[in-house]
């Protein structure tokens, strides 16, 4: 006669076959300028901002899908607080926003995003470098903010966005070209004079604007690092929309990637997208922020 010791265990209506395990490594992409196989996956970054002489920081933890097929996935979730030093202890409410969009990348690198959400539309455009870092597991990034070198010799790079909602429409766009002397080189190091040429536009919120700016610097070349020793002199007035493009892309600090690529290095609170860790909704903000790691491959190491 068979005794309770004999029953089967009961099984819970839904509960997994399997152990949970994480989902494998992907192949690492190459290196170099953004192509539409180095881009498809899940790719997440998170980022600080506080508007000119706002008393509010924002914080927002993005993850975009990138399909094969063209379309991409986003989910975005805001937390905000009162700015300060104590303001670290208040809570932080978030909002969650969930979206869908277009992407595509041209033979030069130059990514087009555009995201639709219930409350608006976003359009970025900008050259896109991915690298890998030398981890003993690796993390595939995506860097915006370059600069490529022109058959001239200059180094230029720009930035486009816009945001459209129902009740207006804004957007900036910001140019900065580099021209060094002596050129720069692989085998440069050492001083060196930067001209740096500054163009803005910005548009909604207001008349549009433009403002624009040229100025010579010293720098320096430190490895891969080439740094700017002066801070620019020549800045935009108290126009907000005019210092957010100017924020938008800072060339104090930039990082040689190879002969042909220089990657603005930006604040932390505007760090890089990085390699997205796999997994299911619903995303909270520490899924989000998870890097996801790659296989590396011989043909594709840096």
């Amino acid at each position: 006669m068979p005794t309770s010791a004999d029953a089967p265990e009961p099984v819970l209506e839904g509960a997994p076959s399997l152990p949970f395990t994480d989902p494998a490594d992907v192949p690492c992409p190459a290196v170099g300028w953004a192509t539409p196989a180095s881009l498809v996956g899940p790719w997440s970054g998170s980022f600080g901002s506080s508007r000119y002489k706002s008393r509010i920081f924002r914080q927002v933890a993005e993850r975009h899908d990138y399909l094969d097929d063209g379309t991409v996935l986003a989910v975005r979730i805001v937390r905000t607080r009162p700015s300060g030093a104590h303001s670290v202890l208040l809570p932080r409410p978030e909002e969650r926003e969930d979206a869908v969009g277009t992407w595509s990348v041209d033979p030069s690198g130059v990514r087009e995003l555009r995201i639709r959400s219930a409350s608006a539309t976003r359009v970025s455009r900008e050259r896109v470098w991915i690298s890998v870092e030398p981890k003993r597991r690796p993390t595939p990034t995506m860097q915006v903010r370059v600069l490529g070198r022109d058959p001239d010799g200059a180094w230029r790079g720009e930035v486009y966005f816009e945001e459209s909602a129902p009740a207006a429409k804004h957007g900036y766009e910001s140019r900065v070209e580099l021209r060094f002397d002596p050129p720069l080189t692989a085998e440069r190091s050492g001083p060196l004079t930067i001209q740096v040429r500054r163009s803005l536009r910005v548009w909604g919120g207001g008349r549009p604007a433009t403002w624009s700016a040229r100025e010579r610097h010293t720098g320096v070349v430190e490895g891969d690092r080439v740094v700017l020793d002066q801070l620019p002199s020549r800045v935009p007035g108290q126009d907000e929309r005019l210092w957010e493009a100017f924020r938008s892309f800072d060339v104090q600090e930039l990082l040689r990637a190879s002969d042909d690529a220089l990657i603005a290095l930006r604040p932390l609170n505007l760090g890089p997208a990085r390699l997205g860790r796999n997994t299911d909704p619903p995303i909270l903000w520490h899924d989000i922020i998870d890097e996801g790691r790659c296989t590396r491959l011989s043909s594709t190491a840096p």
